[in-house]
């Protein structure tokens, strides 16, 4: 009963007086989502293990009191100290999920660093703890669409070729060799041999074709395997792959974490995952997920022995970094993650015939005036004009035409839904953005996206204006095909169909060019027609800063924006 204590104690501490507050019972159904009935239960048996004074309300409507025996912060210390001395990192996320001042995680015990950061337990092993605002969503390769996520997916599984950055070229993979013959329809990969799947079975040709059939019946991603005409199980380290036309992507496309290979024998399963990868599936709950070096990985085994993620409030996680021991002196690192991503805002044509008008859409684009929005909010960004970093210039917006766009257009101060992923920084962007557009009488409201509903296709309806950050992965081109290709992105479907279609055009071009200028001309192009119809605003790449404790080495990234894990080491 402690837990529901605590989260009863941290739901009410603001509005304590004295130790008391007081309060009515459907709070409570809220807060422990169960009835009134169970919620009285609840408070009877917290009251008979002695945490408070309890007075019922006399009569319908009436407040009910609690009246506690000390300050809840003194009871946090005493909660974390036991958590330090029992060594319980479970019960120490819990504690940090609630919403509590960052600053009572921070001050409460040098001892708390202990259960932070890098650990060598007892038993030598390099345990790396990681804690995150939010639960992880779903890792099924043709469903997820979120970094973080895809990120995971790609520690835990392999694919028959990967993408080589430094060369920009395909290299060999879970296939030792791939044959291409000479009418570029025919692909042939040879497996190597005794590569394990984390239930040690071994890996073949079968695993292969059910991965490919899998993501063929998927809608997400599909895309990505629409040109297969025929995969075929030739032997068991033998498989083909026979195409319906020739694709340029092929090679890289196969490289990509959604078409890591899954074993044949075993359903998918989120909380059991089972792939070749360098890290296996060890725990997941809601709140937890460890990771754990596999032993018979058929490459380099990683160097670190586990990676724990803990969900845990806001607030705490702005309050952590990586940390090894609690005594040492010296100071966590900053850096910045020089990671290809670009935020945007998007219009929804298609759901709102307002937004068809492209008077307010310009309206709106000279509104979001980057440079002020940095040094309002204090973000360190660089301003974003083209989808690449490298290309993008400062722009100088117009502020002093809304007024005569918006008497050109129909808009007559009609609500719009601004559509945003949950986090702090995008929530702060687009209250930003609503309250510029008062000055205009421009009539903007809220409407957050929790991570986990990013998949309900209820998002199309829902907003009219969204806020959406791409992440591209080293191969730059791929990543910007999936931009247009995953309908999740919204890049096409929010466009009216005569606009959607020239840019169906421009984009097949684009895939079946084999030359990199002409891509390089194309991404130009598509850039040039989005802007001058005033389809998007581009709005910054931003600069991502994280501390690093100095003990730990080699701390490479992968391409969207995290860690490798299966590199780091200690010293």
């Amino acid at each position: 009963m402690e837990e529901k204590y605590l989260e009863l104690r941290a739901f009410f501490y603001e509005r304590e007086d004295q130790l008391s507050v007081p309060f009515k019972h459907d709070m409570l159904e809220g807060l422990w989502f169960c009835t009134r009935r169970n919620v009285k239960r609840i408070l009877k048996q917290l009251v008979s293990e002695g945490y408070f004074q309890y007075i019922p309300g006399k009569g319908r409507g009436h407040y009910s009191v609690l009246t506690f025996h000390q300050p809840f912060r003194l009871e946090v210390e005493h909660y974390v100290n036991k958590c330090v001395q029992t060594n319980n990192l479970d019960q120490l996320a819990f504690i940090l999920r609630l919403p509590i001042p960052k600053t009572w995680i921070i001050d409460v015990s040098a001892d708390f660093q202990k259960l932070l950061g890098f650990k060598r337990s007892e038993e030598s092993k390099d345990i790396l703890y990681t804690f995150k605002s939010r639960e992880i969503t779903s890792l099924d390769p043709s469903l997820s669409a979120i970094a973080l996520e895809v990120h995971l997916i790609k520690q835990l599984g392999d694919t028959l070729v990967h993408y080589d950055t430094e060369q920009n070229r395909i290299v060999p993979h879970l296939a030792h060799h791939f044959h291409v013959d000479q009418s570029g329809l025919n692909y042939t990969f040879y497996l190597r041999k005794n590569i394990y799947f984390h239930n040690m079975e071994k890996l073949s040709s079968s695993d292969v074709v059910y991965t490919i059939h899998r993501l063929q019946e998927s809608k997400r991603y599909s895309w990505l395997v629409d040109s297969i005409m025929e995969v075929k199980a030739e032997s068991p380290f033998k498989v083909s792959f026979h195409l319906q036309k020739k694709n340029a992507f092929f090679l890289q496309m196969l490289s990509t974490p959604t078409l890591v290979i899954l074993p044949e024998t075993n359903l998918f399963n989120e909380y059991e995952w089972i792939g070749s990868g360098p890290f296996m599936l060890k725990e997941r709950t809601r709140t937890k997920l460890v990771l754990q070096a596999f032993e018979h990985y058929f490459k380099e085994r990683a160097l670190i022995d586990e990676v724990h993620f803990h969900t845990i409030s806001k607030a705490a996680e702005n309050s952590m970094y990586l940390q090894h021991l609690p005594e040492q002196t010296s100071q966590p690192e900053e850096y910045s993650v020089h990671d290809m991503c670009m935020v945007s805002l998007l219009f929804n044509q298609q759901s709102n015939s307002l937004l068809q008008n492209t008077f307010l859409r310009e309206a709106i684009y000279h509104l979001l005036d980057v440079s002020k929005l940095a040094a309002d909010l204090s973000f360190d960004v660089k301003e974003a004009s083209t989808f690449s970093e490298l290309r993008s210039t400062p722009i100088v917006k117009q502020k002093q035409i809304i007024p005569d766009l918006l008497r050109q257009s129909t808009y007559c101060g009609e609500e719009l839904k601004v559509g945003y992923l949950n986090n702090e920084l995008t929530q702060r962007e687009a209250q930003w953005l609503i309250k510029e557009a008062q000055e205009f009488a421009i009539n903007l409201v809220l409407n957050p996206i929790a991570h986990e509903h990013f998949y309900e296709p209820t998002i199309m309806s829902a907003v009219d204006l969204l806020f959406i950050k791409v992440v591209f992965s080293a191969d730059w081109h791929l990543s910007f095909l999936s931009m247009f290709k995953n309908e999740q992105l919204f890049f096409l479907p929010f466009l009216q169909e005569k606009e959607k279609n020239k840019l169906h055009f421009m984009i097949n071009t684009f895939e079946e060019s084999t030359s990199y200028q002409v891509r390089e001309q194309t991404i130009i192009d598509i850039e040039l027609f989005l802007k001058e119809g005033s389809h998007i605003v581009f709005l910054y790449h931003p600069v991502i800063k994280r501390k690093l404790d100095p003990i730990i080495q080699n701390a490479s990234h992968h391409s969207y924006g995290h860690l490798d894990f299966s590199k780091l080491w200690l010293t």
